[in-house]
């Protein structure tokens, strides 16, 4: 029979050890040691992620993985050699843990896809066709999880585990205040040398990280931010470190006012002078306030400014020596700002000041973070139960998300709202009961800290309580939650808010429950310790494997990116082709190592799609892709074999390349079946199947359904269209596209313009001014005129329907050229003579007006014109020249018709221009 063994008090020195080992001597030695090293394992899984990104680059996942399963290793040997224990499952803490994994696992485990719609109604909604099979071996049996992104779910639950694992072993070893004081120690040290990477990397940057690396996904402007990738997340760690900081520095600060310099030995004194770590962690302290300041981080500087001021108001509260404290906080401020004003090239407060002044609406000030929250909770509809899957933000966002202008918002800067959307309402309650849990345990902590442990505990209670309360407000602002070493740390400091709690409650219950347990049969104690075993040995494999094949998978990954070129590449050489080559099997190796971002998958179908056509461009009489489809298309051949057949003559060995590319897209929309760009693909590939292209019209369908506010995918959509001739189709995806962005325009334009008339043209889609005048220009150069009126007229409806345009002289001045080329001269003469209305007082719309009369042989207005120019431009030297030599150009008399006439051709275009 097992029984329970409650930990001992905090003050205990006897925590974890069994009631076998206490008879023998030296029984007591082996499990402190085997403490010391478990608690030197949770410091280096505090210290060490931060300096490797902050653990978002696989490598440091992997270290943080690594010094989290080597310390739960050495938990298990000791729990091995303590004994049995049963767990107490009806705690709170572990039934919370409990029920976060289940709902990760349960959001990634295939279910009845019926079960999925019924639960999740935005899966039914917009993934049709996987329910109705129309998307053939895409959609077969429909979609069978809560996640739409199940590979990156289960990475999440893994990194969840590994921050469960540091809560119960910090929860499990750190039972005394002076564990507890230097694991805060710890952090507040990992928080200085942050600060002072991060200082030196702005004064030395070189665009790389340490001088080494070059992440290609971080922008490369000088930021205070390193060795954090984004400067949000860095003053949000360095926010953590303020409140064990303050405490350190003043606990150092006390004991070098009360120690007796006489009675310290000789060769303690020399060791550890109190006056030289007084001075440290005040210059660390200062340092970690003048890298938050200085990262100009608004949400990391309200952040560090409270948790600054409740740690003070808390230690004034406590009965601290308010003087010496408030001086010493005062120093170590103004000494923060005074290394700001020293080191900071720009204002390091103008991003702050920015708040207060009131120039700036709400969501200028939140950087488009409401738009994306009001995105983000209509989200909240379509899977309202268990959300949408860990890790699918960035893909299910877009939905929903309009004019997102290019940016793409992996998360949704803010942790609450990204944990309603992607674990749905039961997720959300999980948090607020794990908020509600935190705050019970440091309110109370807080309450009893003097009566049970003293002012060090009270120090400690507090740092605690500040740095968990600090983690809390700015997830409010941004997602600093899912950075690993924010999250590790995170989940230590509530792992020492609980333990400071049960340890207070065991302290003061009555002595016969602190009674030892009955020793354990035998037998039990070892299937108890080979069970431990084998749960730790499957969990390092599980969890070791997962994050060592992430590592080598992003190693060829950023190896891969390194050889996209910049720009486009024309013709194909055999150089280029080698490249490309390089670069499929790049990424073919980061998807071979399990990689499940879809966007890794689709990459490799675009790099055997790019090889194949790099490779058929150098084959002479060989049809290309969009001839192929019309060939099949025209049901050329009876039976499906005979069209495969015909493909393996046409291609050869290169048709290997276009099924590998498809088979990469089908598993892109496996990873994440919201990729509308992959369905596009597979569209444009669908007569791969059995040489039936059927399913196009399902693909492009299912692609505006997942991707309804992506222009690239109404482009392609369209172009399918175009390519059938359902020009209705056509006409509507592109008119989206354009409006979404309107630069799409100039990919459309080219096509549109080269097969229809200039009026069809015209109206296929709506054109803003600049596309209608480039039409206008394109069909003047093609000859056709026809139409060509209607084109320009559209052109000058644009101009007036724009408030801005249509106040400019330059769109008018435009518009007059459009005419003039047409030959339309009542047109050109109101469209030139609005702009000098709009301009009166610019002397080039004066000369463009007087040489367009003049070369239209109306020479008594041009004089009048001239005159008129010249009351608001007497100073002209050009428009005196004109006033004396338009008299002279005027036709000779009727009678002399053998005179010639003046070249005005060659005057017209000889003047100066309008501005």
């Amino acid at each position: 029979m097992v029984h329970p063994q409650l930990p001992s008090p905090i003050n205990s020195r006897n925590a974890g050890v069994s009631s076998r080992s206490r008879g023998r001597p030296g029984a007591e030695a082996v499990p402190s040691r085997i403490g010391r090293a478990i608690e030197i394992g949770i410091a280096l899984a505090i210290a060490i992620p931060p300096f490797v990104f902050g653990g978002r680059e696989a490598f440091g996942q992997l270290a943080l993985a690594a010094l989290v399963l080597v310390t739960f290793s050495i938990w298990i040997v000791r729990q091995i050699g303590c004994g049995p224990r049963l767990i107490p499952l009806w705690r709170p803490e572990i039934l919370l843990m409990l029920a976060a994994i289940s709902l990760c696992v349960a959001s990634w485990v295939p279910l009845p896809s019926g079960l999925v719609q019924s639960l999740s109604p935005g899966v039914s909604r917009l993934l049709p066709g996987w329910s109705e099979g129309t998307l053939g071996p895409v959609g077969a049996g429909g979609w069978h999880t809560f996640s739409l992104t199940p590979g990156l779910s289960v990475e999440g639950a893994l990194l969840f585990a590994l921050y469960a694992l540091l809560f119960w072993i910090t929860l499990d070893t750190v039972r005394t205040t002076e564990s507890a004081r230097r694991l805060l120690a710890v952090l507040f040290v990992t928080g200085v040398g942050v600060s002072s990477v991060g200082i030196l990397h702005y004064l030395f940057w070189n665009g790389k990280f340490y001088g080494i690396w070059e992440l290609w996904w971080v922008e490369p402007e000088r930021h205070v931010r390193a060795p954090f990738t984004n400067r949000n997340h860095f003053a949000g760690f360095l926010a953590l470190t303020i409140a064990p900081g303050v405490v350190t520095t003043l606990a150092l600060f006390r004991r070098w006012k009360t120690t007796n310099s006489f009675a310290v030995a000789a060769h303690t004194a020399f060791r550890r002078p109190p006056e030289l770590m007084v001075l440290l962690s005040g210059l660390g302290l200062i340092v970690i306030l003048a890298g938050i300041l200085l990262a100009q981080s608004r949400g990391g500087t309200i952040v560090g400014v409270l948790a600054l001021a409740a740690v003070t108001l808390g230690l004034f509260r406590d009965g601290f020596n308010r003087g010496s404290s408030l001086v010493v906080v005062a120093l170590l401020v103004l000494g923060g700002l005074g290394l700001v004003v020293t080191f900071a090239r720009e204002d390091p407060f103008q991003r702050s000041a920015a708040m207060l002044d009131g120039t700036d609406s709400l969501e200028d000030l939140s950087n488009q973070r409401l738009r994306l929250w009001q995105a983000d909770l209509h989200a909240v509809q379509d899977f309202p139960l268990v959300g949408s899957g860990v890790g699918s933000h960035a893909y299910v966002c877009p939905l929903y998300l309009e004019k997102a202008q290019r940016v793409t918002f992996t998360h949704a800067e803010n942790c609450y709202v990204q944990i309603l959307v992607e674990c749905g309402l039961a997720g959300c309650a999980i948090l607020i009961l794990a908020i509600c849990l935190l705050s019970a345990w440091c309110f109370r902590n807080l309450r009893s800290e003097n009566r049970n442990r003293g002012r060090a505990g009270a120090a400690v209670a507090l740092a605690v309580s500040v740095s968990l309360l600090a983690a809390l407000i700015h997830g409010i602002v941004d997602f600093v939650w899912y950075v690993p070493a924010y999250a590790g740390a995170m989940a230590v400091l509530a792992g020492l808010a609980c333990s400071l709690y049960r340890n207070r409650s065991i302290s003061a219950a009555k002595p016969e429950l602190q009674s030892i347990p009955v020793s354990t049969p035998w037998l039990g104690a070892w299937v108890w310790r080979f069970a431990l075993v084998v749960c730790g040995l499957c969990l390092s494999v599980v969890v070791g494997r997962h994050f060592g094949n992430g590592a080598r998978a992003e190693y060829a990954w950023n190896a891969y990116v390194r050889l996209i070129p910049d720009g486009g590449q024309n013709g194909a050489t055999p150089d280029e082709i080698e490249i490309v080559e390089q670069r499929a099997d790049l990424i073919a190796e980061t998807c071979r190592y399990g990689s499940a971002n879809p966007d890794h998958h689709y990459r490799l179908g675009l790099a055997n799609l790019e090889l194949f056509l790099r490779k058929r461009s150098q084959v002479k009489s060989s049809f290309s892709l969009a001839e192929a489809r019309t060939i099949l298309q025209a049901k050329k051949f009876q039976r499906p074999a005979e069209a495969r057949a015909w493909l393996d003559d046409q291609y050869g060995s290169d048709l290997d390349l276009l099924k590998t590319s498809q088979a990469s897209f089908r598993r892109s929309l496996e990873c994440c079946p919201l990729n509308g760009q992959a369905y596009v693909r597979l569209a444009e590939l669908c007569f791969l199947d059995a040489a039936l292209p059927s399913n196009s019209e399902s693909y492009c369908k299912e692609a505006l359904l997942v991707r309804p506010h992506d222009a690239d995918v109404h482009l392609q959509v369209g172009l399918e269209a175009w390519v059938k001739g359902d020009l209705p189709t056509a006409s509507r995806c592109w008119e989206n596209a354009c409006r979404r962005r309107p630069d799409s325009k100039w990919k459309v334009l080219p096509l549109v313009a080269e097969q229809l008339s200039p009026a069809e043209a015209a109206d296929f889609i709506s054109l803003d001014f600049e596309g209608l005048k480039w039409l206008a220009r394109k069909e003047l150069e093609l000859g056709r005129t026809d139409g060509l009126v209607h084109v320009i007229d559209q052109a000058r409806k644009a101009v007036e329907a724009d408030p801005e345009r249509s106040k400019s002289p330059s769109a008018w001045l435009a518009l007059h050229e459009l005419y003039r080329d047409a030959q339309i001269d009542p047109g050109a003469e109101a469209c030139l003579r609005h702009a000098l209305l709009l301009a009166p007082a610019e002397l080039g719309y004066h000369l463009h007006l007087i040489r367009w009369l003049m070369a239209h042989d109306r020479w008594d207005e041009a004089l009048d014109e001239a005159q008129k120019a010249r009351r608001s431009c007497s100073q002209s030297m050009e428009l005196q020249n004109l006033l004396h030599d338009i008299p002279l150009m005027k036709r000779p008399p009727s009678g002399s018709r053998d005179a010639k006439k003046p070249n005005h051709a060659a005057t017209i275009h000889t003047g100066s221009n309008p501005p």
